[in-house]
């Protein structure tokens, strides 16, 4: 999806525990998260979970977060940029 020129990857999740989204959804990590949840709800909330375990584990976010943006750069310039070819595409970093 496109919007006013910016590529917007938007998922959606219906997460059958809640009723509404408040100050009680604090983590996305906790499995009660996705109790009770459809597979693909599941795999929408895979993206964010993934993103928050990888970022969990990298003692400096900045420096990850340049020299990622390097290296996609690098990979859409030479036309390899895609998940299924290793290269970390969807996640928002």
């Amino acid at each position: 999806m496109q919007f006013d020129g910016v590529h917007i990857d938007l998922l959606f999740a219906s997460l059958a525990s809640y009723d509404r989204i408040d100050d009680t959804l604090t983590n996305l990590m906790d499995d009660s998260v996705i109790v009770n949840c459809d597979e693909k709800t599941i795999l929408s909330l895979n993206g964010p979970r993934n993103t928050d375990t990888t970022l969990s584990l990298v003692p400096n976010i900045e420096s990850f977060r340049l020299t990622l943006r390097a290296v996609r750069l690098w990979a859409q310039r030479r036309g390899v940029y895609s998940n299924v070819l290793g290269y970390p595409g969807g996640a928002a970093w």
